[in-house]
C-alpha cells in the first residue's frame, strides 16, 4: 500500500524514491546494475581459462579468436584501465603465437597483431565513452535530486494538532526523481491546512507546475480565511500556468484541500482527487466528498466546489494518497477495498504515523506491487484540540 517508510525529511524522501536494490545477481542483471564481483571478474577468468586451454590442449586452438572479444566484454563492466589491461594481455598472447615469437602453440602471426591491437584500442575508447555517459547520468540524477529537494517541502513530525508522516515514490517508468505528485501541511492563523495533489504529466514542465501550486498553497493557506478561497487561488494559479498554451496541452491537477480548526472541525474540498480514508475506533471508511473538476479545469464546469465538513476526534487517523496507489493495486489485480487493507496496516502498526508508513512500505514490497505510477501519501494522526505544538509551519 504505502510505498516507503520515510516520515518527513525531503532527503529521506529522495533516498526512498530510488528503486529497491536487487537482492541477487540475476536481479542486478535485469536492473542493468551488474556490480557483483563475480560478474566483473568473469571476463578475466575466461581469458585465463582460454590461455590455459590453448597451452595444454591443441583442440582449444579453434577458440583463439574468442580472446579478441574479451576486451569488449570487460568494457561492459569495468573502466578503461581494466579494458586496456585486457587488450594488452590478448595482444601479448597473440604475439607469443607460432607465427610471431613462437612461445605458445598458437596459430597466430605478426599480421594478426595490428587487428588485435586496433580492436583493443576501440574497446578502451568505448569503455571510456561508457564511463563518461555514466558520469553525465550521475550528474543529471544529482541535479534532479537537488531540484526535488527544493520542490518537496520538509514536513516536521508534528504540525498543529497532528502527528504527520509522508512519503513519495516515482513510478518504475520514471527513472528520475521527479514527478507531479505533491503534498504540504501548514499551521496558519486560520487553522492547520493541508494539500495533496497530482499534476498531469511527468516532464520538467510538470515539476514547474508543482512548484507553482505549492507556492500558491503556502501563500493562500496563510492569508485566505476560508478553504474555498484557498482552492480558488490554486485554480487561478493553474490558469496562469496554462496561459498561452495550446488548450490540448494545458496542465491540470487533481487535489484535496483541507482546513482543520482548533476545535477539530475539518473542511474538505475535492478537485477530482481520490477521497481520504478516516480510521476511527478501529473502523476505516472513505470520507466521501462532492467531487468537482480538477484544478485548471474549473472554467469548464458549472459545479462550484462543495465543502464537506467532518468533526475530528482525538485518535482519528487520516490517510491521504494519490491515484498511484490505486493504479498499482489495479495492475496487481488486488480486489479488496483499500479501506480494508489500510485498516489492517494501522492495526499492525498502531497509531503512530511513522510506524504506519513503515508498515505500509513493508506490505507494499511483500505483496510485490508494481510502481505503476508516481505516488504520494500523507498519514495524519489527530491528537486533539489541546495539542498545538509547532502550530505554524
Amino acid at each position: 500500500m504505502v510505498p516507503t517508510d520515510q516520515n518527513h525529511s525531503a532527503r529521506d524522501l529522495l533516498r526512498y524514491a530510488q528503486k529497491k536494490e536487487p537482492e541477487n545477481l540475476w536481479g542486478r542483471l535485469r536492473e542493468g546494475s551488474p556490480n557483483e564481483l563475480i560478474l566483473r571478474c568473469l571476463p578475466l577468468i575466461l581469458i585465463a581459462v582460454l590461455v590455459a586451454g590453448m597451452a595444454f590442449n591443441n583442440d582449444w586452438m579453434r577458440m583463439r579468436y574468442v580472446a579478441v572479444v574479451m576486451p569488449a566484454l570487460i568494457a561492459l563492466t569495468r573502466g578503461p584501465r581494466a579494458t586496456a589491461l585486457a587488450g594488452a594481455v590478448v595482444t601479448v598472447v597473440y604475439a607469443l603465437g607460432g607465427g610471431a615469437f613462437d612461445v605458445l602453440p598458437l596459430n597466430s602471426s605478426w599480421a594478426d597483431l595490428p587487428t588485435v591491437g586496433a580492436i583493443s584500442v576501440l574497446c578502451v575508447f568505448l569503455s571510456w565513452a561508457r564511463d563518461q555517459t555514466a558520469k553525465r547520468l550521475a550528474d543529471m540524477t544529482s541535479v534532479a535530486d537537488t531540484l526535488h529537494r527544493a520542490v518537496l517541502p520538509e514536513i516536521p513530525p508534528r504540525v498543529g494538532p497532528f502527528q504527520v508522516a509522508a512519503a513519495y515514490r516515482t513510478s518504475m517508468n520514471n527513472p528520475g526523481l521527479l514527478g507531479g505528485d505533491l503534498f504540504h501541511i501548514s499551521g496558519t492563523p486560520h487553522g492547520t491546512r493541508f494539500l495533496i495533489g497530482d499534476v498531469s504529466g511527468h516532464s520538467l514542465e510538470t515539476v514547474a507546475t508543482t512548484v507553482n501550486l505549492l507556492s500558491a498553497f503556502s501563500e493562500a493557506a496563510r492569508y485566505r480565511p476560508t478553504v474555498q478561497e484557498v482552492g480558488m487561488r490554486l485554480d487561478q494559479r493553474m490558469n496562469l500556468v496554462n496561459k498561452g498554451r495550446d488548450p490540448w496541452m494545458s496542465a491540470f491537477a487533481t487535489a484535496l484541500v483541507a482546513s482543520v480548526s482548533d476545535s477539530g472541525r475539518m473542511e474538505l474540498l475535492n478537485f477530482g482527487h481520490p477521497p481520504p480514508l478516516l480510521v476511527r475506533g478501529g473502523e476505516t471508511e472513505a470520507v466521501q466528498t462532492a467531487v468537482t473538476a480538477p484544478l485548471g479545469m474549473q472554467d469548464l464546469t458549472l459545479m462550484e466546489p462543495e465543502r464537506r465538513t467532518v468533526q475530528l476526534e482525538p485518535g482519528d487517523i487520516l490517510f491521504l494518497y494519490t491515484d498511484g496507489i490505486l493504479e498499482s493495486r489495479r495492475v496487481a489485480g488486488i480486489d479488496t477495498p483499500l479501506e480494508e487493507d489500510f485498516g489492517a496496516v494501522v492495526r499492525r502498526a498502531g497509531g503512530d504515523p511513522q510506524g504506519i508508513v513503515a508498515e505500509g512500505r513493508r506490505t507494499f514490497y511483500r505483496d510485490n506491487l508494481p510502481f505503476a505510477d508516481d505516488m504520494a501519501v500523507m498519514v495524519l494522526a489527530y491528537t486533539g484540540p489541546g495539542s498545538l505544538e509547532a502550530a505554524e509551519f
